[in-house]
């Protein structure tokens, strides 16, 4: 069980690593190679959500879904957003936030899909509700509460860590191998994600106390600006 864990998370961490490499390397090259991504997420996502619907109930339909709803995230949350058509995560589109995640919670508890499909409506909202939460959080505060940010980042960072362990927690007592995959993914969406904009959160619980090891050290210039990018972005 516990290999099986690893193994997920190791593919799902080389799964979001590698798509925020590829979508940075292709927003360097112009649009043109935007365009491209577009054309390729497109056909990922009809791929990924035909195999989700259509495989059998040997547990490969939900990692399927779980790759659709990664793929539906880049393309809709990612790009469109990098090219200005659309903005998930802006305090207008809080509208439709809201209404699509009680009706992706409703299909879910109800199994109104096949697994598979469940398990891509679940990942797409999950990040979508994590990425809403956390750049208007960020942004309220710096606008208006500027000395709590310091205080709500790693406070945020800590409920972030317990939820995550909660669910690996459920995950290793679950007793089907979906039970276990719905389970898992938000455990690793909550311990960290290696995305553009939201770094791994339990850095936020490591970083403010990095300093306190190296007092009697020489200051070291690289490691300052390290910390300052993470901490402060």
């Amino acid at each position: 069980m516990f290999a099986a864990i690893s193994g997920y998370f190791t593919l799902f961490y080389g799964s979001y690593f590698l798509g925020h490499f590829c979508m940075s390397f292709v927003y360097g090259l112009g649009a043109p190679a935007t365009g491209a991504a577009a054309a390729v997420l497109c056909a990922a996502v009809t791929i990924t959500l035909w195999k989700a619907s259509a495989c059998p109930g040997d547990g490969r339909e939900a990692v399927w879904g779980i790759f659709a709803g990664f793929f539906l995230w880049c393309l809709l949350g990612e790009l469109l957003e990098h090219e200005g058509i659309l903005s998930l995560v802006s305090p207008a589109a809080a509208a439709l936030l809201v209404p699509c995640v009680l009706l992706i919670v409703y299909v879910i508890y109800r199994s109104l899909l096949p697994v598979g499909l469940r398990f891509a409506l679940g990942h797409f909202g999950c990040v979508w509700l994590l990425h809403a939460v956390l750049v208007n959080q960020a942004e309220m505060l710096k606008q208006h509460h500027s000395p709590l940010l310091s205080f709500s980042v790693p406070a945020l960072g800590l409920a972030f860590l317990l939820i995550a362990l909660l669910m690996l927690v459920k995950t290793v007592r679950a007793r089907s191998d979906n039970a276990r995959l719905a389970f898992l993914l938000p455990s690793f969406i909550f311990s960290g994600r290696p995305w553009k904009r939201h770094r791994c959160w339990i850095l936020h619980l490591i970083i403010p106390v990095m300093p306190i090891g190296a007092a009697a050290r020489r200051p070291d210039p690289g490691a300052a600006r390290w910390r300052k990018r993470w901490t402060n972005r």
